[in-house]
C-alpha cells in the first residue's frame, strides 16, 4: 500500500499514536470508574450511619421525654419552680434531638427509595395555618404575617410531610433572623401552580452559598459563628418532598437583607388520591 519507506514509518508512527491515546484515555476510564464506585460507597456509609444513629438514639430519647413528661404532669411529685423551668429547657432539648432524628429517618429513607407518599386531596391554606400554629410559639420576638387568598387551593399531596416542609421554612427564618423582626408567609396561585413564599429580614446569605443549601449537610456560613442550631438537612429534606410532589422549593438571598423561600405545588384538577414513592 505504501511505496516507500517512509510512508510505513509514518503508519507505525500513527498506529503507535492511536495505541498510546488508547492507553491513557483506558487509564483515565479506570481512575474515574474508580472514583464513582469511591464515591458510591461513601454514600451508602453515610446512608447506614444515618440509620443506625436515628435507630439506636430513638430509643432512649424516647424514655427520657417519656420521664420528663410525668415530672410535668405532677405525676411523680410536687416540683419546686427552679425543678419545674429545667424540665422546660430539658424537654425542648429532647423534642429537637427527636426532630433531627425524623430527619434523618426521612433521608435515610428516601436514600433507600422505599418513602411512600400518602397522597389525599388538601387545602394549602389549612396545611400552612398547622404549620404556623406549631412554630408561633417557638418565638416572642417575630412577627409572623400569614397572607393567603379567600378561596381554597386544592392540591393532592401528603398532608404531614408539606407540613414538615412548611414549618422547616418558617423555623428556618425564625432561626437566620436571631434579632427578630417580620416573617412573611404567603399564599398564592401562579400559572397553575400553588406557592406558599416564606420571606426573612434576617442574615441573608452570600450568592455563592445559595444552592449549596440544599445539600446534605449544608448551611450557611452565618450559622457556625452565631451558633444557630440545625443539622443541614432540613432544607434538603424540604426540596426532595417538593419534588416528589412534582413542585420545587426555590430560593433567593441578600446578605444582611433576608431571604425568600418559594415553594410551588401544582394545583388539583380535581379529587383524588393515591399513593406515590419519594
Amino acid at each position: 500500500m505504501f511505496s516507500t519507506e517512509g510512508g510505513l514509518l509514518a503508519m507505525c508512527l500513527l498506529a503507535m499514536t492511536f495505541s498510546w491515546r488508547l492507553v491513557q484515555q483506558n487509564s483515565v476510564v479506570a481512575r474515574l470508574r474508580r472514583q464513582h464506585q469511591r464515591v458510591a460507597e461513601l454514600e451508602e456509609m453515610k446512608s447506614a450511619y444515618l440509620r443506625l444513629a436515628s435507630h439506636e438514639l430513638r430509643t432512649p430519647i424516647g424514655v427520657a421525654r417519656g420521664y420528663v413528661d410525668l415530672a410535668q404532669s405532677g405525676e411523680l411529685g410536687t416540683l419546686p419552680q427552679p425543678a419545674r423551668e429545667a424540665l422546660e429547657q430539658v424537654g425542648a432539648s429532647l423534642r429537637d434531638a427527636d426532630a433531627i432524628l425524623t430527619e434523618m429517618v426521612e433521608i435515610a429513607r428516601m436514600q433507600e427509595g422505599r418513602r411512600l407518599l400518602r397522597v389525599d386531596k388538601l387545602d394549602l391554606r389549612e396545611t400552612v395555618r398547622e404549620a404556623y400554629q406549631r412554630v408561633a410559639p417557638l418565638t416572642t420576638s417575630h412577627h409572623l404575617l400569614i397572607s393567603q387568598p379567600e378561596s381554597p387551593l386544592w392540591i393532592e399531596g401528603d398532608r404531614l410531610r408539606l407540613r414538615s416542609a412548611v414549618r422547616n421554612l418558617l423555623e428556618n427564618a425564625i432561626k437566620y433572623s436571631p434579632e427578630g423582626g417580620e416573617i412573611r408567609c404567603t399564599l398564592n396561585e401562579v400559572g397553575g401552580m400553588a406557592s406558599v413564599t416564606v420571606s426573612d429580614r434576617g442574615l441573608g446569605i452570600p450568592p455563592s452559598q445559595v444552592e449549596k443549601l440544599f445539600q446534605r449537610f449544608e448551611r450557611a456560613s452565618q450559622a457556625a459563628p452565631g451558633g444557630i442550631p440545625g443539622t443541614g438537612l432540613g432544607l434538603h429534606l424540604a426540596r426532595e418532598i417538593a419534588r416528589a410532589h412534582e413542585g420545587d422549593l426555590t430560593v433567593s438571598s441578600h446578605r444582611d437583607l433576608g431571604t425568600t423561600f418559594v415553594l410551588s405545588l401544582p394545583l388539583s384538577g380535581g379529587p383524588s388520591a393515591r399513593n406515590g414513592r419519594l
